[in-house]
C-alpha cells in the first residue's frame, strides 16, 4: 500500500499507476502472474515426488524435469513467431492456458506407479502456461509502448517404502487441484483481454 501511494504521488514513477486502467496491461499482468505461479509450483514439488515416491536420486529428478524444458522452448518460440507474423496475441494465452489446466489435472493423479511418459507429458503440457506468459509480456510491452513508456547431492538413491510413496502422491493431489483451479482463473481473465494489434517494426 505505501508503494502504491508513493507512486502515486511521484512525479517520475517507477511503475505509472494509471497503467493498470488499461485493459491489456492489467489483465496480461494477472495472467503473468497466475502462469508464473503455476509453472513454479510445478517444477518445486516434481523432483520431491520423484526421489520421495519413485526413488529417483536428485540427478535423476532433474532430468526428468527436461521436457518441461522444451515445452518452455517451444512454447516461447512458436508463441514469439506467431505474433510476429500477425500481430496477435489474445488466442495464445488461451491456449496455453488451457493445455495448462488439462496436464495440471492429469497431475491430479500422481502416483508411484505413474508412468514416466504420462509424467512428461503432463509437465510439457503444463508449460502452455509458459507461452501465456510470453505472450503477455509482449502484448503489455507493446502497450505500454504507444504511451511512450518502458516500464540434497546429486549422488544418492532412496528405496522409498511403498506406503510413503502414496502418502506423498496424495499430499500432492491437493497442490495440484489448486493450480489447476488458478489456472481456470488465469483461462477466464485471457478471455476477457481485449486484442490491440501491435504495432510493426517499421512503425
Amino acid at each position: 500500500m505505501s508503494f502504491v501511494a508513493i507512486e502515486r504521488k511521484a512525479s517520475e514513477p517507477i511503475l505509472p499507476i494509471g497503467l493498470f486502467k488499461m485493459n491489456v496491461f492489467s489483465i496480461a499482468s494477472a495472467i503473468s502472474f497466475v502462469s508464473g505461479a503455476l509453472m513454479f509450483g510445478a517444477l518445486t514439488f516434481i523432483p520431491v515426488f520423484l526421489q520421495m515416491a519413485k526413488g529417483a536420486s536428485a540427478t535423476q529428478s532433474g532430468l526428468q524435469l527436461i521436457p518441461m524444458t522444451f515445452g518452455i522452448l517451444a512454447a516461447s518460440t512458436v508463441s514469439g513467431q506467431y505474433m510476429s507474423r500477425t500481430g496477435r496475441y489474445r488466442i495464445l494465452p488461451v491456449i496455453g492456458l488451457s493445455f495448462a489446466t488439462l496436464s495440471l489435472l492429469s497431475l491430479t493423479r500422481l502416483s508411484p506407479e505413474m508412468a514416466s511418459w504420462s509424467l512428461w507429458l503432463s509437465l510439457g503440457g503444463a508449460d502452455g502456461a509458459g507461452g501465456a506468459d510470453v505472450s503477455c509480456s509482449r502484448a503489455r510491452r507493446s502497450r505500454v509502448a504507444r504511451l511512450g513508456r518502458r516500464p540434497n547431492s546429486a549422488g544418492g538413491r532412496a528405496c522409498p517404502h511403498p506406503a510413503i510413496g502414496d502418502t506423498i502422491s496424495g499430499a500432492l493431489h491437493p497442490v495440484y487441484w489448486i493450480a489447476a483451479g488458478l489456472a481456470l482463473c488465469g483461462l477466464a481473465l485471457a478471455l476477457l483481454m481485449k486484442e490491440i494489434p501491435l504495432r510493426s517494426r517499421e512503425a
